[in-house]
């Protein structure tokens, strides 16, 4: 770090005692000027960076008070020491509260002076030190405050992800070091909105984009000015997450309004149908039990779209189905892949059994039949049979399973813990999924597919089945099945003599114009072009 000093005196052999009379390199200082009255200085001050300026009080017209008073506003980074022949302490006590760094005595000491400068010096370094750190930490700063809207998002795919948990220690250290705008003792409003068609086709990327364009849509509709966050989670889902005061008071009415008007505008500005679930407030200790109710409420609806759908209208549809209260969220679970959560909501369930006075052998048994047909439901989709896990006697013996609540508790942790082992542990999931959504495009090539027909096929709900499909392949439904159709007819060029047309029809293009623009497009050349291209090398 090098420095710039002035000497300022009227008398010249006093500034020549001054600038020669010190070895000035070794303090760092790369440039010494000279100045014989004040308007001299202010000029070489307004020219120059002076980090030292070191001054006779004594000078005619202006003198070295005076100057300091005009240096405080015009190079308020430059440190002063006066140089004076008056020993009169009035004259130090005025020096000093005028702002100087240090007063001495004409004759000084070269060496006395040198230290002083010395002093002066470090001092400027500090403050260069801590005014780049200062900027340092607010170009940062301004970085972090830019890049907040991501770190908020990514605690809560986090959290939903299981990757915090969700204990208070762990909170209030997140949260202050992301600046969060709520505390552990918030209360969290969820609302899921799940997109169930797009009604015209788009690829993977176009996906991304509207529902990027939705989830700003559901800050300026829903959000609005309250408190919160929008965000996608790690598995594709859309969150409105609304932050409030401990034990809060909520206008729900007033919120699904808002949801009802958010879906009116979807439906006409981004081409969809889409439905809003919402949860209820509650606090962080129990949002990941709140997150899967509002998961499953939207797997297990297959009838309703462009609706608003409160988590208690979801409860008591699945309570009058099933007939028990507590297999919902189960089936979930199963698909998250958490068997700790699984083994945590079964002990919740039989905390809550022990505590009925009023059980009965009957209610066994209807959560029995109820559980097995959930778990029938879990492996089918995945393209498993019970029969593969489970004995005849764990699938037909409800009367042993059900003798009492020991012995049906000790029935349910076997059935559900070990299904869900051998779902985790043979490699196949959603794979399986996969598989069988890939056949049924292969065998309806011809028919015009589309997602809520594959949905019904694998008994999902389709918006879910968009997300897990692109998420275990990368792609859209529309550009995997627009893949596969080109693929076909490219097979089809080369390996038979049948008419454009005709492979057209194949592969489910009734209007030739029309499929001939999308050969081109994903391969650059006409049917006939490929066609003729492909058969000449061979």
């Amino acid at each position: 770090m090098t420095y710039q000093i002035m000497v300022v005196d009227d008398e010249f052999y006093a500034v020549q005692g001054v600038t020669q009379g010190i070895e000035w390199v070794n303090l760092g200082i790369e440039q010494v000027y000279e100045a014989y009255d004040a308007e001299e200085a202010k000029e070489r001050l307004l020219e120059s960076r002076i980090d030292v300026m070191i001054c006779d009080i004594e000078m005619p017209n202006m003198n070295g008070l005076e100057l300091i008073n005009w240096v405080k506003e015009h190079s308020p980074w430059t440190e002063t020491i006066f140089l004076t022949g008056h020993a009169d302490f009035s004259y130090t006590r005025t020096a000093l509260q005028a702002g100087s760094f240090d007063y001495m005595l004409k004759p000084f000491d070269y060496d006395e002076l040198q230290v002083v400068v010395g002093r002066a010096l470090k001092k400027i370094q500090e403050s260069r030190e801590a005014q780049s750190f200062h900027e340092v930490q607010q170009r940062y700063y301004s970085l972090f405050q830019t890049h907040k809207p991501l770190l908020e998002e990514k605690f809560w795919q986090d959290l939903l992800a299981r990757r915090i948990p969700p204990s208070r220690s762990s909170l209030e250290s997140l949260i202050a070091l992301y600046e969060l705008g709520f505390s552990p003792e918030s209360c969290v409003l969820p609302v899921l909105i799940s997109v169930e068609l797009w009604k015209k086709e788009l690829s993977a990327r176009d996906e991304d984009i509207m529902e990027y364009a939705l989830r700003n849509a559901a800050g300026e509709l829903i959000l609005a000015s309250e408190d919160g966050a929008v965000l996608q989670d790690r598995s594709g889902n859309n969150l409105v997450l609304f932050y409030l005061p401990p034990e809060p008071s909520y206008n729900m009415s007033s919120l699904a309004q808002r949801c009802e008007h958010y879906i009116r505008s979807c439906n006409e500005y981004f081409f969809c149908d889409l439905s809003c679930y919402m949860g209820e407030a509650t606090e962080f200790g129990s949002f990941l039990e709140m997150y899967v109710q509002l998961l499953e409420a939207e797997r297990s609806n297959v009838t309703l779209s462009n609706r608003v759908i409160p988590l208690d209208e979801h409860r008591e549809s699945s309570g009058q189905a099933l007939l028990i209260p507590w297999v919902s969220g189960i089936s979930v679970l199963f698909d998250l892949g958490s068997r700790e959560d699984v083994k945590r909501k079964l002990d919740d369930i039989f905390a809550m059994l022990e505590a009925e006075p009023s059980l009965t052998i009957e209610t066994l048994e209807s959560s029995y039949h109820a559980l097995l047909h959930m778990v029938f439901q879990v492996f089918h989709k995945r393209g498993f049979t019970l029969q593969e896990v489970f004995a005849p006697r764990d699938l037909s013996d409800s009367a042993s399973a059900t003798r009492s609540l020991l012995q049906f508790k000790a029935w349910c942790y076997r059935i559900i813990l070990n299904g869900m082992d051998f779902i985790l542990h043979n490699e196949k999931g959603e794979a399986s999924v996969i598989h069988k959504i890939s056949s049924y495009i292969d065998e309806h090539l011809r028919e015009d597919i589309t997602r809520e027909q594959i949905a019904e096929y694998v008994h999902f709900n389709p918006a879910y089945l968009s997300r897990l499909f692109k998420k275990e392949t990368g792609s859209s439904l529309t550009d995997y099945i627009l893949a596969k159709r080109m693929e076909k007819s490219k097979d089809l060029l080369v390996s038979s003599q049948l008419k454009i047309g005709d492979i057209a029809e194949i592969v489910g293009y009734e209007n030739i114009p029309y499929f001939t623009k999308m050969f081109k497009k994903s391969t650059g050349r006409t049917p006939r072009e490929y066609r003729k291209e492909q058969t000449a090398s061979i």
